[in-house]
């Protein structure tokens, strides 16, 4: 796969994490857990941190970065916005939560089966967003098991 077409997927993966970023955002202003709240504020912390390794990948290949969601991602979050005013417990947030983290990883796996070889800054930065979905699934999950 030529480089032009792994840079506009980066873009996307970015567009991705954007959408993250929102639906994260989202479900921390309906939890009524204090301690859930910074939980997810960690979690905000890293998908920021993955949306400026991920602009930074773009720029080094001398694009523009996208700033917004895309249609797709509007939509997207749109229809988050809908679904979170209809949860009524933590418990219910944990689970949309849990499932965000799971279409994330999906997506990052999809992108490294897409791509045999990426180059090494792309590898790492990839690397490190699947241990920080892995790590905070983990996280999110045994919370989800105390509320059972």
């Amino acid at each position: 796969m030529d480089k032009q077409h792994q840079t506009e997927e980066l873009k996307q993966l970015l567009r991705g994490t954007y959408i993250g970023i929102s639906v994260f955002e989202n479900l921390k202003e309906h939890l009524k857990s204090k301690e859930l709240k910074e939980v997810f504020a960690q979690i905000l912390d890293n998908f920021k941190t993955h949306e400026r390794a991920l602009a930074a990948l773009v720029i080094g290949q001398h694009e523009e970065v996208p700033r917004d969601l895309g249609m797709q991602g509007k939509l997207s979050q749109l229809m988050q916005a809908i679904k979170s005013m209809t949860l009524t417990s933590d418990k219910e947030i944990l689970s949309e939560a849990l499932k965000a983290l799971k279409m994330a990883d999906d997506e990052l796996k999809e992108f490294t089966e897409r791509h045999y070889t990426l180059r090494e800054d792309v590898e790492k930065t990839v690397r490190i967003m699947q241990d920080d979905y892995a790590g905070s699934y983990h996280m999110l999950h045994k919370f989800s098991i105390e509320f059972r």
